[in-house]
């Protein structure tokens, strides 16, 4: 089969489009043919050999054949059911599915990919391939950070930092479907798209700063994710209500030491998103696609052969909603 290859750690030049050995799911596995994947910035953060990740991916150069890609959306080829395990046989060959494989393990820049069968959901029949493939990492990020750490309740203020990005503009929607009332930080260019999918109230982040925003409107957030993770739980700390999270995705001494701390202390919570692949969250993205509170943004489609031109594109920042992959 063919796949876009990590050689070595650098830039785009080191994904390498070229053959690689077939594959055979193991007990409990299903094999995919995949039909559509999406760039995240975990892609391109693993590919110049983030220190945080060579312990997984390989310390010195990454393993060999090593293939990225988190998001997978395609169509069941094969399935190898463990024994006595009953929730497998939902599954058939032929079965349009999607579902997030752990970025560091990844294999989704492929034609084929083994998954783990309770990693898998259908995808809704009206759905397409191309907008499948950007819920699994970005969506299922947005949606446990805001339920999981947030502990979002119908009319809370939530604060999305950075809503016109892939993680952003599903916060926007999954907050908005839980009952909160939302306030979007995002450039003027994309306030009507954000509009659009749900918030309340948009600040332009060229022309006021989000903090400054709240305390001259007296306003107190219960939750601020800040999903460019460009700001900190210490600077958001006095927009926050009593109780209240602070969630970021990146790794942060400001939230980790929060984390160990702080959050013992007070209502006033900080945490770092660590994504986890989710069956139910991806059936729950279902059914509000289905009910049309849910979709996509995707900003362009590439080939697979395309992907590190798609990883250069999507490092400069500027994607609203998804960059996806066309296998």
């Amino acid at each position: 089969m063919k796949a876009i290859v990590l050689e070595s750690y650098g830039d785009e030049s080191s994904l390498i489009y070229r053959e690689v050995k077939d594959l055979r799911p193991k007990p409990g596995q299903a094999l995919v043919k995949v039909k559509a994947t999406s760039i995240n910035p975990i892609d391109w953060k693993i590919a110049s050999g983030s220190i945080q990740v060579r312990p997984v991916v390989g310390l010195f150069h990454p393993k060999k054949d090593k293939i990225l890609g988190g998001d997978v959306a395609g169509i069941i080829e094969e399935i190898n059911i463990s024994e006595n395990n009953k929730e497998e046989n939902k599954f058939k060959v032929g079965d349009r599915v999607y579902g997030l494989k752990f970025a560091l393990v990844g294999g989704g820049y492929a034609q084929y990919i083994c998954m783990d069968i309770k990693d898998l959901a259908i995808i809704p029949k009206k759905m397409k391939f191309k907008e499948a493939a950007g819920i699994p990492l970005a969506g299922i990020t947005a949606l446990q950070a805001l339920k999981k750490e947030g502990k979002i309740k119908i009319g809370d203020q939530v604060l999305i930092n950075g809503a016109s990005g892939g993680v952003g503009t599903f916060a926007v929607q999954y907050a908005k479907a839980l009952g909160a009332k939302v306030t979007a930080v995002c450039s003027e260019k994309n306030s009507r798209l954000v509009k659009s999918l749900g918030a309340n109230v948009i600040i332009d982040y060229k022309k006021q700063n989000f903090i400054e925003h709240a305390v001259e409107n007296n306003i107190k957030y219960n939750i601020v994710f800040d999903v460019v993770s460009n700001s900190s739980f210490s600077k958001c700390s006095k927009i926050m209500a009593f109780s209240s999270s602070y969630i970021n995705t990146n790794f942060s001494t400001d939230v980790i030491s929060r984390m160990l701390i702080g959050n013992i202390f007070s209502k006033k919570k900080a945490f770092m998103n660590v994504v986890g692949s989710s069956r139910r969250d991806l059936e729950y993205s279902n059914k509000l696609f289905e009910e049309g509170r849910l979709k996509t943004i995707i900003d362009r489609t590439w080939k697979l052969e395309e992907v590190p031109k798609a990883h250069a594109y999507n490092k400069l920042g500027r994607t609203v909603g998804k960059n996806i992959i066309l296998v």
